[in-house]
């Protein structure tokens, strides 16, 4: 402690203190402009007065697991060592340094969990209406491909159509900068002649690319990519533009930036990886058709989020009225889809949360029922250790089904209600129901294993009403 001055000292040890001790940081990063941000595991335990009224805290922001103080008189960087000497005497922090390659991922899975958990009651509300829709066609109100069914579908899947939409809102909020200016971007790359243009122009026509799809319109990922982006060039020009030039300029710039990249770099990459995803699919289920369903199994998380098993379609599709079954698409998702139930299963019995009991029930339903959205981006991207557990469970499954030869007679969604797709007389429904299980209790059997770390109650407040917390300004 000798090569750090006393004032230092007491202040690393007033912050951990106010944080919940070392115990409760997950990273600390020193940032820019004397910025100090430390993740935590438990939010109740911060003790926001504490901060309020510390002499060296300029202003706070809090996150739903996460405080950002502005430090003054003193270097963040300085309190960033202080406090990593201070905790390795204690024995009971992990800091999280910029240069620290191996923390990535730590990173990246923070930013998703606190930009998709105020949108957790807007998912599981489009969870309900797609199972609605659902029941209605499985109970035969109206058959598959009437105006009506059309409509209904339309709408309640409408909600993870517009997902971006409510990612740019949420992600700005998280990231303090316009919300509004990135909520313009997102629907701009909506829209279908922006998407038709990526895709042609950018990519058949100038690069050359031969594409298997168009539409990668509702993934999340470009504008999860923008977001920090358009933050860090809010900031900058924050600090370079004239201060009389900046209510004209620094909106435009932001917006003319942000649609450029979008449009010319992130958007495209995004559609090539998805095509790329595609094409490697359809090269194994030439050559080794088990090894594709397994890929199929173990990356539907994957997929979904990037969009691409919409792509498969029109494959699928072929396959089946020329050759009048399928091994890819419906016995890959009804693995995956019973491996999204065994993770909410798991942590529907495990959690001490009651309102996370709830949603977690409300998830496993779901996802035996085909609607996995709200069991990826509520629980295993919030949790980030059952996201490994579908992944393998789902593999398995899919390997599984594979090498039994499982076959898809209709282009549906695999789910408990729409086994009979599988049924041809010869025993092959009774190898998807076992492959199903096999995906489930494993999936369900990892995620137990892997004691994941619940969340904070208020990241369970924030979810259940969809608002974020205000920055809390410090008061002289």
């Amino acid at each position: 402690m000798e090569a750090v001055p006393m004032e230092i000292h007491e202040i690393a040890e007033m912050i951990v203190t106010s944080v919940g001790g070392g115990e409760n940081i997950s990273s600390i990063v020193a940032g820019k402009r004397n910025l100090l941000s430390i993740s935590v595991k438990h939010f109740d335990y911060i003790l926001k007065q504490e901060l309020e009224r510390a002499f060296f805290i300029n202003d706070l922001v809090f996150g739903s697991h996460w405080v950002t103080m502005h430090l003054k008189g003193v270097s963040a960087r300085d309190v960033e060592i202080a406090i990593r000497l201070y905790e390795n005497e204690q024995k009971s922090v992990t800091i999280m340094n910029r240069d620290d390659g191996f923390k990535w991922l730590d990173l990246v899975f923070s930013y998703l969990r606190t930009v998709f958990t105020p949108l957790l009651s807007l998912i599981i509300a489009g969870g309900i209406l797609q199972i609605v829709i659902i029941l209605l066609i499985t109970l035969g109100f109206f058959a598959s491909y009437t105006n009506e069914a059309a409509l209904f579908s339309t709408i309640s899947g409408a909600v993870y159509f517009t997902l971006p939409i409510m990612l740019a809102f949420s992600g700005a909020r998280q990231q303090q900068t316009n919300p509004y200016i990135s909520v313009a971007i997102a629907g701009i790359l909506l829209h279908p002649n922006v998407s038709s243009f990526i895709s042609e122009m950018i990519l058949e026509n100038f690069l050359g690319f031969s594409l298997l799809s168009e539409s990668y319109t509702n993934s999340v990922l470009p504008i999860l990519f923008l977001i920090p982006f358009q933050a860090s060039m809010e900031r900058s020009l924050q600090r370079s533009l004239p201060n009389v030039l900046q209510p004209l300029l620094k909106p435009f710039l932001i917006l003319a930036a942000g649609l450029g990249l979008g449009i010319f770099v992130f958007s495209p990459i995004m559609t090539l990886i998805g095509n790329a995803i595609v094409g490697l699919l359809q090269y194994l289920l030439e050559g080794i058709p088990w090894l594709a369903t397994a890929l199929m199994g173990a990356g539907g998380p994957i997929f979904v989020t990037i969009g691409a098993h919409y792509s498969l379609f029109p494959m699928i599709n072929e396959a089946i009225h020329t050759q009048g079954f399928e091994v890819l698409l419906g016995p890959g998702m009804l693995v995956m889809n019973a491996a999204h139930a065994g993770v909410a299963l798991a942590v529907l019995l495990e959690t001490t949360k009651k309102e996370y009991r709830v949603y977690s029930g409300s998830a496993f339903v779901m996802a035996l029922l085909g609607v996995s959205q709200p069991t990826i981006y509520g629980i295993e991207v919030l949790l980030k250790k059952p996201f490994l557990a579908a992944i393998f469970g789902g593999g398995a499954g899919g390997l599984l089904a594979g090498i039994l030869g499982v076959r898809a007679y209709k282009l549906v969604n695999p789910n408990l209600l729409s086994l009979s797709s599988f049924e041809d007389g010869s025993g092959n429904l009774w190898k998807a129901l076992f492959c199903m299980l096999v995906s489930f209790f494993l999936t369900f059997w990892l995620t137990k294993q892997m004691k994941f770390e619940e969340p904070a109650d208020e990241e369970i407040k924030i979810a259940a009403s969809g608002i974020e917390q205000i920055p809390a300004q410090k008061v002289e």
